[in-house]
């Protein structure tokens, strides 16, 4: 390659402007090729032409001192970095160059303006929000590893760390923020395998190395050199999880990350930097979807499931635009009364080959192929126009709910998208209700503003599955919700585990204390429900009552059991048993 000119002349304007210049040259510390950052390395190199000595135009004690580290770093087979001093008019310039060795005779180097940010092995000093993410080239440093790990005989470890939560969190706030919040996340990753380094944990001996870079608008790539199996590979996927066990914060807004991270090890699941990558992607849509330690490890099967993935992606696309999908409506009944409450909408797609496909399925495809957003709007604008018929034929119809995802509810607009669904289908807005999970809630800085938004049309609020996320009831004071769903987990146990039994009743108390409606869901048995509304549970939902009906049951169903908590005197149990015709159900 030494007569060819660098590669700063061919790429995009980006490359040339990053904050670090990322290059390869020769033992003797000729230019090879520049991989990024032509700009910020103008003033250490003004001729950047492949083949030109580096240190043509610095001083005698400088230039020995580069290639006496570049010599160094080819003896030892190791990382080198170190830093020099340039006196300039009217300020000295602080560099400091990091060494990658790249197969026998060349060596990747990545020059750094110390005045404009810290040194690489420096301590984080610096507040997460004025950190900047000055990571080298992503294709270049795969090559290099793989390169150098053929050459050395050795294990590579290759991760994709997956930030698409953190995306879709700060989706609303800006490319600003969202640039901010991703250098934070890089500064978080540099800081933990800059603790493997120091700590000596990569690797069977001191010859290793721990680099990252960015792939692209959500996701880091993590090389680890001298890696010989998955232990060593999984304790730094840990470690890299365990950096974002607090919120990432910039300005005010605070988001709780949980990143997903694929491997591929070389040369078990490849033995090209393609090949590596691809399997690593392939393990990251595997730990995104199904994982829950959050990192998964590649394995041929997976990719049949990803084959799957795409099937299903076509077919839930198709179905969506066909109408093969459908909305079932599970009814929630007053305690008090026995009358129903609300009904909740809940997906179902009956494929024409695969029968009824689960829910638990159906919203992690969406989630991971791009379809949540067209499918929950499609949910959304059904339910209503259903909701609207319904109200127009019976008299006393209660509100229908529809379930957000945590992508629906941080997208932008979300006010807007509600609102036009009510308008197109002319229901009012207190016959719609919006349910959203404890643990969304919980982990949106802002969720707070966005639930104004959507009091302020006037539809109901409920939060979802409480008491999973272990949030305080308390803050539920400053939110303009209605009512808390508990969640069937602690309904399931509160008949045999006195600890759900106590932590079931201490919510239901609280919840009334705020004059909040309490609902239990996956109410089974009597048993269960006789402890509910012993404890003053307001409403349940449940296979005890019935499955969720299909559209065109819905009135007969609901039709006599209509009317308001005060319409009625209390009821007791046989009453309901009777209104529903459950004698030999329950």
């Amino acid at each position: 390659m030494a007569d060819e000119t660098t590669s700063s002349d061919s790429r995009p304007a980006s490359y040339n402007d990053l904050p670090d210049w990322t290059f390869v040259a020769s033992g003797k510390g000729a230019l090879i090729e520049t991989v990024a950052g032509a700009a910020a390395g103008s003033a250490f190199c003004p001729d950047q032409q492949a083949g030109v000595d580096i240190t043509a135009s610095l001083p005698a004690e400088i230039a020995k001192l580069i290639k006496m580290n570049i010599a160094k770093a080819l003896r030892s087979r190791a990382d080198v970095a170190f830093t020099f001093e340039l006196d300039g008019k009217p300020d000295s310039v602080h560099y400091e160059l990091r060494l990658i060795v790249i197969g026998r005779k060349k060596v990747m180097a990545i020059l750094r303006d110390l005045r404009r940010f810290p040194a690489a092995g420096a301590e984080g000093r610096a507040s997460d929000a004025s950190t900047s993410s000055r990571l080298p080239g992503a294709a270049a440093l795969l090559d290099a590893a793989v390169d150098d790990a053929r050459l050395r005989e050795r294990g590579l470890a290759v991760m994709v760390v997956g930030l698409e939560q953190l995306v879709r969190l700060t989706r609303r706030m800006g490319k600003p923020v969202r640039r901010a919040m991703f250098s934070i996340a890089a500064q978080r990753i540099e800081d933990c395998l800059r603790s493997q380094r120091r700590t000596g944990r990569i690797g069977a001996d001191g010859d290793n190395f721990a680099d990252l870079a960015r792939l692209g608008s959500e996701e880091f790539l993590v090389v680890l050199s001298n890696v010989e199996d998955r232990d060593a590979a999984g304790q730094v996927a840990n470690r890299i999880r365990d950096a974002f066990s607090n919120p990432v914060a910039y300005e005010g807004h605070k988001f709780s990350v949980e990143p997903a991270i694929g491997i591929a090890l070389y040369p078990v699941d490849g033995d090209t930097s393609d090949d590596l990558l691809k399997r690593a992607r392939v393990a990251l849509d595997e730990a995104a979807i199904r994982s829950d330690q959050g990192y998964e490890f590649y394995a041929t099967t997976m990719k049949f499931r990803a084959l799957q993935r795409l099937d299903g992606k076509t077919e839930l696309a198709w179905a969506l635009e066909n109408d093969q999908l459908g909305l079932h409506y599970l009814p929630r009944v007053d305690l008090k009364t026995g009358r129903i409450g609300g009904l909740e909408a809940l997906l179902r797609w009956e494929h024409p080959l695969r029968g009824m496909v689960a829910l638990d399925e159906v919203i992690p495809l969406a989630e991971a192929t791009g379809l949540m957003r067209p499918l929950g709007e499609w949910i959304l604008e059904s339910a209503c126009m259903q909701a609207a018929r319904w109200r127009r034929e019976i008299a006393g119809m209660p509100p229908i709910s529809v379930n957000l995802s945590e992508g629906e509810f941080t997208r932008e607009g979300l006010d807007a998208v509600v609102l036009k669904a009510l308008q197109a289908s002319g229901l009012p807005p207190e016959g719609l209700e919006l349910e959203i999970s404890e643990e969304t809630l919980m982990r949106v800085s802002d969720a707070d503003l966005i639930l104004e938004k959507l009091g302020k049309i006037g539809v109901g609020l409920v939060v979802d599955d409480f008491g999973v996320a272990h949030s305080s009831l308390g803050r539920l004071i400053r939110l303009p919700v209605n009512a808390i769903k508990i969640d069937r987990t602690f309904v399931d146990k509160c008949q045999f585990d006195d600890t759900e039994r106590s932590v079931c009743s201490a919510i239901i108390a609280l919840a009334i204390s705020m004059n909040l409606t309490v609902i239990a869901e996956g109410v089974e048995n009597t048993g269960q429900i006789d402890f509910l509304r012993d404890q003053g549970c307001h409403a349940l939902q449940g296979f005890v009552i019935t499955e969720p009906l299909r559209p065109e049951d819905v009135p007969d169903f609901v039709s006599p059991h209509l009317g308001a908590a005060s319409d009625s005197n209390v009821v007791d149990l046989d009453t309901i048993r009777t209104r529903f015709r459950l004698y030999e159900a329950i």
